[in-house]
């Protein structure tokens, strides 16, 4: 799924707001530069899942047998778990 840069940010925004009013995170730098570095490191995270799925369904093309009738999507989404798996990625 894609999510834009500004929902990444309302995101990190109100992540970053509500557990440090609930004092759960204690910032060593000011609110909005946390926000701004989650954001961030969303972006490459969601940027990271879509390579692997992309990854998943070259696979998946490459190695399907023309002809048969099994479910493509289910498919591309086992070899992007395994995938996942292997590279110790969090989907």
């Amino acid at each position: 799924m894609r999510y834009s840069e500004a929902e990444c940010r309302a995101a990190a925004e109100a992540l970053v707001r509500s557990l440090s009013e609930k004092g759960l995170l204690q910032l060593q730098t000011e609110p909005r530069r946390s926000a701004a570095q989650l954001a961030q490191a969303l972006l490459e995270n969601f940027r990271q899942e879509e390579e692997l799925r992309r990854e998943a369904e070259r696979l998946a093309e490459a190695h399907m047998p023309a002809g048969q009738a099994v479910d493509r999507h289910k498919v591309v989404q086992m070899i992007t778990q395994r995938l996942a798996e292997e590279r110790s990625f969090v989907l």
